[in-house]
């Protein structure tokens, strides 16, 4: 049996514009995602993925299970918790 793996670390600046209408301010969002995908046998593999947002301390695992027993066919689970905090227009 082998398992094999891969890790993967991604910053991402987002600017979100949100609706005015909502009296949401324009912020810039900094995105930390750490992620580590093991290959398992019999075309299986786990990826699993933290989303960091530094400034807010927001913190969310990903977990997604994947199967592909076919070229053309792919079946996955996945699922998520975390935290979220509200980040004040007002405050920078």
């Amino acid at each position: 049996m082998r398992v094999a793996g891969s890790f993967e670390l991604r910053f991402v600046k987002l600017r979100s514009a949100l609706d005015e209408r909502l009296e949401h301010a324009k912020t810039d969002i900094d995105l930390l995602l750490p992620g580590l995908t093991l290959y398992l046998p019999f075309n299986l593999w786990l990826t699993e993925k933290v989303y960091i947002i530094p400034n807010t301390g927001a913190i969310t695992l990903s977990s997604q299970l994947t199967w592909r027993p076919t070229d053309r066919l792919q079946l996955f689970a996945s699922g998520s918790f975390g935290t979220s905090t509200y980040l004040s227009p007002n405050r920078s």
